[in-house]
């Protein structure tokens, strides 16, 4: 039956695999889907299969990259009847109702395979409290390396780093020192180090990869600090607050600095250059069950999301990695870019790429 789609709503596909949640639906009636990591798939109505209303979410975070605080909405309108999905056996365990606190995950990028594919590595703060933080991972020879510093704000979630599957071992253990602001009461506590540290059975047990709270991919979730645990102390606070902000560097002559993650930052190789690897496999873990139009609008809609993210970002360089094959992606690439510019390209490195790349240089 013909479904009324609106954005938010949680969909499955009704021929191939996976879900997502409507980003936008056009005029002409064409769906976009977004599936995770800024991906955007076009879809029609009778190709999509409704699993849960937006007005019924109850997902802190909708998708990776789109994070959002708590909201819970109530819906005024009479049910739809509506196909359901195939009703899967879920546990009840923290990761769906997490106390407020601060969680780190490791996120599999192919959710098939999480035992052995390469993870990203997420640090949330689900609560109401401004954070000042440094993150740090100890190494297996006990070296404390520090990794992102600044400013996390009420229900933001930060992407650490891509995690390769060979270096994995090296993420396991860390701590993270905070000093937490209540926005609502502008409550101060003193600064806390809190450490985490993920078993390393749990890594190659994919029981271990469950749904969560915060996004709809599985992770590996591991609480750090639980804030119903802060101390307060006013005192002790106000002369730390100033001297930890300036450690961290999230204070010098502005008056802080923002933590920003965006879908280029995944891809960056060095300062101003970025790297885009758009094959199909590298994008869908379920590329092998993906029609041909599919796919094309898979690597399109990311290659343009990508674009876009990089030219924000301000980067001087980036190399698309499209492949040889019968030249149908290069060419729809080129005729995006020849619509900016700004920029001019040209093909990659023959010796590094072969014939199957497109650089872009941003002007």
């Amino acid at each position: 039956m013909k479904h009324n789609f609106r954005k938010g709503d949680k969909v499955r596909f009704l021929n191939t695999t996976g879900s997502g949640v409507i980003a936008r639906v056009t005029s002409d009636g064409v769906i976009y889907v977004n599936i995770g990591d800024g991906f955007e798939i076009p879809c029609e109505d009778r190709d999509l299969v409704l699993i849960d209303s937006d007005e019924s979410a109850s997902k802190v975070f909708s998708k990776k990259g789109e994070f959002e605080s708590v909201q819970t909405f109530v819906s005024e309108e009479p049910e739809e009847e509506i196909i359901e999905a195939e009703p899967v056996e879920k546990k009840v365990y923290q990761g769906l109702k997490p106390e407020k606190g601060l969680y780190y995950l490791l996120v599999p990028q192919d959710e098939e395979m999480p035992v052995s594919c390469n993870y990203d590595a997420y640090l949330v703060n689900y609560s109401a409290m401004e954070l000042y933080i440094r993150f740090m991972v100890t190494s297996s020879k006990g070296l404390d390396r520090t990794l992102k510093t600044g400013v996390m704000e009420p229900g933001d979630a930060i992407l650490i780093s891509e995690v390769k599957q060979t270096e994995r071992n090296e993420w396991l253990k860390g701590k993270i020192q905070f000093l937490a602001v209540d926005k609502k009461t502008e409550k101060i506590y003193p600064s806390e180090l809190a450490h985490f540290q993920i078993k390393e059975q749990k890594l190659i047990n994919e029981a271990h990869f469950r749904e969560n709270a915060f996004f709809d991919e599985i992770a590996l979730m591991q609480t750090v600090f639980e804030f119903k645990n802060l101390s307060e102390d006013k005192h002790k606070a106000a002369e730390e607050i100033e001297a930890l902000k300036e450690s961290l560097g999230a204070v010098k002559k502005e008056p802080r600095k923002r933590i920003n993650t965006t879908l280029i930052d995944k891809h960056i190789k060095e300062e101003g250059f970025a790297e885009v690897d758009l094959h199909i496999d590298k994008l869908r873990g379920d590329y092998k069950s993906l029609r041909d139009n599919e796919k094309i609008s898979t690597q399109m809609s990311y290659f343009s999301q990508c674009l876009d993210s990089a030219i924000g970002k301000g980067l001087k360089k980036v190399v698309f990695i499209h492949g040889v094959g019968s030249g149908i992606l290069k060419e729809r690439i080129r005729k995006i870019l020849d619509e900016h510019e700004n920029l001019k390209y040209e093909d990659a490195s023959l010796l590094k790429y072969g014939e199957g790349a497109t650089e872009v240089i941003f002007n």
